[in-house]
């Protein structure tokens, strides 16, 4: 996903003199001959998120389309105020794109990781919040989000399923089954992918979040089970900003918010947290005996 967006991004800066792609000196491997083709619209800011954010939101408000693009602690956590003040506050139309969110960066240790990211943009508002599952859903993401002049949130993952999906309005059902209904959310669904056939719910996939969210069909289920591997509760929360009417029980199986300061792969990270697809699994089965 992450040369596909390089991909797509550098054809955008192609395509019009309006598109700029900032760089916090991350994945600029990718946009090297870019930055020779495009001086002046391809630019490596280098580790300076604080200040490259301000730079971005500048170039919006002359008018200009600003691609944004770094590790996710760094250019959420530590740019924060940078999102909230000069693109949310102010309403200024820019991408910003992230990867290494939650653990993909696992071996980094903790100032690497980074499951709050989701929930911390969604507490702005005024955020298009993307979270593809797969390369061909990043470059409909990007396209969209370019064309409509729009500020939005792009989470790219290490995790991608293999799904042929129609996704329309941000979500696509995946299978039928008899126990409820159970929201997988974007790269969550990649990592689950080989044991959606163990899941007895009615499982539908979502890789934005968007006020089409509203067109689910929430309302014929009693009970909502969410699969999300960023902090748990975001999705949940998303929903009802969006104006979604939830069943009354909602179940997020999620990351929990807990320092983990060890080191270790992904999988590895996401077992300590109760996340291996055996602890998945042992949870949605613990829920629908309850029911």
């Amino acid at each position: 996903m992450r040369r596909k967006f390089a991909e797509i991004a550098s054809q955008n800066v192609t395509d019009s003199k309006r598109i700029y792609v900032l760089l916090g000196d991350i994945g600029i491997a990718n946009f090297e001959g870019m930055m020779l083709e495009y001086p002046k619209q391809v630019l490596n800011v280098g580790i300076m998120e604080q200040g490259m954010l301000s730079i971005a939101a500048g170039i919006s408000r002359a008018g200009d389309y600003p691609i944004v693009h770094t590790i996710a602690p760094f250019l959420v956590e530590r740019g924060y105020e940078q999102l909230k003040v000069d693109f949310s506050y102010n309403n200024q139309p820019g991408l910003i794109v992230t990867v290494g969110g939650s653990f993909d960066y696992s071996r980094l240790g903790r100032t690497h990781h980074c499951p709050n990211d989701v929930m911390l943009i969604t507490l702005l508002g005024g955020f298009v919040i993307y979270l593809p599952g797969s390369p061909a859903e990043v470059e409909q993401q990007i396209n969209q989000s370019v064309q409509q002049n729009a500020l939005s949130y792009m989470r790219i993952g290490m995790t991608e399923h293999t799904l042929d999906l129609e996704i329309v309005g941000g979500f696509s059902k995946i299978k039928s089954g008899k126990s409820g209904l159970l929201l997988i959310v974007g790269t969550m669904l990649g990592y689950v992918q080989h044991i959606l056939n163990m899941f007895d719910y009615d499982c539908y996939y979502v890789n934005s979040f968007t006020s089409n969210l509203k067109e689910m069909p929430f309302g014929v289920y009693k009970n909502l089970v969410i699969l999300e591997d960023f902090t748990k509760g975001t999705t949940a929360f998303a929903l009802e900003t969006l104006g979604c009417k939830l069943p009354n029980q909602v179940h997020s199986i999620g990351i929990p918010i807990v320092n983990t300061l060890d080191y270790g792969t992904y999988d590895e990270l996401m077992a300590q947290l109760g996340l291996s697809h055996e602890q998945i699994l042992k949870s949605i089965n613990a829920l629908t005996a309850e029911i």
